[in-house]
């Protein structure tokens, strides 16, 4: 509770709120135990401030409409080309939702490259600090420096799509909605 400033109001709120929290405990201990400690690229998971939310809270403060969540279950499934299995084209076998599995272990933070973890509270623009994040790492790693902040706000405020007053901005529709979503890609355009 301290760690993340926690404060429950009532009896019946802690008591709910620590449920969800063992809860919560037991998937994550369940996935580090089953987890391949062989593998630097295992998933371990830890606790953090959503720790003590239900899934339902989780998925309210993500803000996505229901085309973006259908959106992240329907990725293609990532092909190993000369596997010698069955599944894939290309005499491949199919494995996981599109990403690779091959992928090294970098730590970008650990490195200089990024900054802390950011925040964006109740506000739906994760498309903003995603892009932001990348593009402040990417900078900081090609020029060899610290990164520089981005402004968040900026970007939610000045890529409103038209019908939310943001073309007057910059004369050109970046299908952003502020708070209510909006994709990396159409930020990295801006």
């Amino acid at each position: 509770m301290a760690t993340h400033n926690k404060n429950p109001r009532t009896t019946a709120e802690y008591q709910q709120r620590q449920e969800n929290y063992h809860h919560n405990d037991n998937i994550i201990s369940m996935n580090n135990r089953n987890a391949d400690t062989s593998d630097p690229d295992a998933l371990i998971l830890g606790h953090n401030y959503f720790s003590d939310w239900t899934n339902e809270e989780y998925r309210n403060q993500l803000n996505l409409p229901a085309a973006a969540l259908g959106k992240a279950v329907t990725l293609p499934a990532h092909v190993e080309a000369n596997s010698g299995g069955r599944g894939g084209g290309l005499g491949g076998r199919t494995r996981g939702r599109g990403l690779i599995a091959d992928a090294t272990t970098v730590d970008h933070f650990a490195d200089g490259y990024m900054h802390s973890v950011k925040n964006q509270g109740s506000c739906g623009s994760c498309w903003a600090f995603a892009a932001n994040t990348a593009s402040e790492g990417t900078l900081a790693k090609k020029t060899n420096s610290s990164p520089i902040h981005m402004s968040e706000q900026h970007m939610v405020d000045c890529t409103l799509s038209p019908s939310a007053g943001g073309e007057a901005y910059e004369g050109k529709d970046y299908h952003a909605w502020g708070c209510q979503g909006a994709w990396m890609e159409y930020a990295w355009e801006f």
